[in-house]
This record gives C-alpha cells, sequence and structure tokens, in this order.
C-alpha cells in the first residue's frame, strides 16, 4: 500500500488513462476539469494499482475536498477512508469543506464523510456542503 500527495499536473501525467478509468465509474462525483482545478491530489495505490485518488483546492485559508473516488473493485474496503485520513493529516485537519452533490450515492457519501468527523453546515437543491473546523 502506499498512499502518497502529489501536484495535480503529476498525477495527470502519470496516471491520465488510471485516473480516466476511476472517474467515469458510474458512482464517481469527482470530475476531470475538478480535478484540474484542483491544487493537488492524494493517490492510493495497492499492489502497483492506482486505486483511488482524492483533489484538493485551495482557497484563501480553507481546503476544499473536490471528492475522493475509489475504483469500484476497490469500493467498501476501506481504502477511501485511508485515503481521506491521510489527506485530513496532510493539510492539518482545519477549514476543510467538502459539498456533496445530490446523486444516487448522496447520502452514502454524506454518511462518508460524517464518520470522519465532518458536519453537515448547509443544504440546497443541488448538494450538501459539510465542514469540518480546527
Amino acid at each position: 500500500m502506499l498512499i502518497y500527495k502529489t501536484d495535480v499536473a503529476a498525477m495527470q501525467s502519470v496516471h491520465t488513462e488510471k485516473i480516466r478509468q476511476i472517474l467515469h465509474a458510474s458512482e464517481c462525483v469527482l470530475s476531470s476539469q475538478q480535478v484540474a482545478d484542483s491544487c493537488y491530489g492524494v493517490i492510493y495505490q495497492y499492489n502497483q494499482q492506482l486505486c483511488a485518488i482524492a483533489a484538493v483546492k485551495v482557497r484563501k485559508n480553507e481546503h476544499h475536498v473536490q471528492g475522493v473516488c475509489t475504483k469500484h473493485s476497490y469500493r467498501h474496503t476501506g481504502m477511501g477512508g485511508q485515503l481521506l485520513d491521510f489527506l485530513l493529516r496532510e493539510i492539518g485537519a482545519a477549514n476543510v469543506i467538502v459539498d456533496v452533490p445530490l446523486s444516487t450515492a448522496h447520502s452514502r457519501l454524506v454518511e462518508f464523510y460524517e464518520s470522519r468527523g465532518f458536519h453537515v453546515d448547509s443544504a440546497s437543491g443541488t448538494h450538501t456542503k459539510l465542514v469540518l473546523r480546527a
């Protein structure tokens, strides 16, 4: 198992096709544009395979988690949680925001982030905003 932080350009140049496969998974709510707009990413590799990615955008003093996306065959194995935990340690787990868009996986995603200490801040007709404050 290897989890590491990288800049988005490096992440895309090394893993473009593998990232595309993960992002095109039916339940993934992390878009290619969100990855491109991010400041850095976190990659989870297992047995030399790209299994999960996360992307973060920094605005002012806030870290916006663009999303955590796990390859379908590795879902429900704890990899996404380990990846998010690593990410929160890397950024100091202060002033972290994630917007969960309404989708078929919405309630599971909200529960996933809540299990990691996030709290619902607001909800609209299109997404739920969760925050983690220091």
